[in-house]
């Protein structure tokens, strides 16, 4: 019969595993034919991160004139953009989104200033991409200012977007906003019927 146990014997364990990636001779040795010694800094073999060039406006060919040009040819309806052009809205999403801040203003006064930019280019995004109209926009957003959980999670059109059909659904079932709670009544027994037989 044979006994099976720990392996108590640490260097068991051990396994020597085979050396992954280039070998190269170590610094100042020479190479076997030619007799060139090996340079101190290996800079040609690998890219260094600092010599990676990264494509910025100030090495594009293209000026930012032109880059702005372009854009406002491509989105002749933006009112409001980024000078990369990344994010921008039309009139009414800026008027949309000034609309949101006045009312994020009256919940919450302290509130710092909102990046409108921001604001229109997210409120043009759920209008183009989510099939969305203003009216539908600012109809929600009223709802969820007045709604005692949604009034101070909803600050922002980005999270009103991100919270759409929670609060379609909340507003569609109805009820949800707070109503006044009738007062108590301590002499109701009404609970009790049904209990003692």
């Amino acid at each position: 019969m044979k006994i099976v146990g720990v392996n108590t014997d640490l260097s068991a364990w051990i396994l020597d595993k085979p050396e992954t990636g280039r070998k190269f001779p170590k610094t100042g040795k020479s190479f076997p034919k030619s007799g060139i010694t090996f340079p101190k800094t290996v800079d040609t073999q690998y890219k260094n991160k600092n010599s990676i060039k990264r494509s910025s406006s100030e090495n594009s060919d293209e000026s930012s004139d032109a880059r702005l040009k372009k854009f406002l040819s491509t989105h002749p309806e933006a009112a409001v953009y980024t000078p990369s052009g990344a994010k921008w809205g039309s009139a009414e999403d800026l008027e949309t989104a000034k609309w949101i801040s006045s009312r994020v203003k009256l919940i919450n006064p302290t509130c710092k200033a909102p990046d409108m930019t921001s604001w229109s280019n997210t409120v043009r995004l759920m209008r183009q991409i989510d099939n969305r109209s203003h009216q539908d926009i600012c109809a929600l957003y009223d709802w969820a200012s007045k709604h005692h959980f949604w009034q101070t999670n909803i600050l922002s059109p980005e999270s009103l977007r991100k919270q759409w059909d929670k609060l379609t659904m909340q507003r569609n079932a109805g009820g949800e906003q707070r109503a006044v709670k009738p007062d108590l009544d301590f002499n109701n027994t009404d609970w009790a019927y049904g209990v003692i037989r």
